[in-house]
């Protein structure tokens, strides 16, 4: 028996055991041989996403507050809010491939540059779910209310060493 039949009689004897509404996930070609569709790829669906605030050295004790808890205590947001100079968001694909992870900060830290009052830190902040008021061009309302939220959708939080101004330049960050 030709294999083609032998194949298209078990799908028929098949469908008699799934219900109605299900159809076959086998197509016919024009020669009445049934073929599987061509795959779709899934959607790329992340539940890890990541906010790096760009913080000024000059809220040093808060900083290291941050970076001792690993953590956005409820206390924190309000003046991580009033601290942050410039900020991004994005899923983890995104911030592995933006000048703002972890292999780009080391460059900038193990470089030799003066210290100056300009110095930054990074607060990298991994979410739980995405935050569309971390997004650029939202009001200020929406901003505030997006750090209020901070304590409860962070999960893991790091503090870059300090590092050089001009260490957010081109990185993509906005106000």
């Amino acid at each position: 028996m030709n294999p083609i039949l032998l194949i298209e009689a078990l799908l028929k004897l098949l469908q008699n055991f799934l219900p109605c509404e299900r159809q076959s996930p086998f197509e016919e070609n024009s020669h009445g041989s049934a073929i599987a569709p061509p795959r779709k790829a899934a959607p790329i669906v992340s539940d890890s996403w990541f906010l790096v605030l760009v913080v000024n050295v000059r809220h040093q004790e808060l900083l290291e507050e941050i970076r001792e808890q690993r953590t956005i205590l409820p206390e924190h947001w309000d003046a991580l809010y009033h601290a942050t100079q410039f900020l991004w968001i994005g899923n983890l694909a995104e911030f592995k491939q933006s000048s703002l992870n972890e292999r780009k900060i080391e460059e900038f830290a193990n470089s030799q540059f003066h210290s100056s009052e300009y110095d930054v830190h990074f607060v990298s902040i991994e979410l739980n779910q995405a935050e569309s008021g971390f997004e650029a061009g939202v009001s200020q309302i929406d901003r505030l209310d997006a750090f209020e939220r901070l304590p409860e959708i962070s999960k893991r939080v790091s503090v870059s060493p300090r590092l050089p101004s001009r260490a957010y330049r081109q990185t993509g960050v906005y106000k």
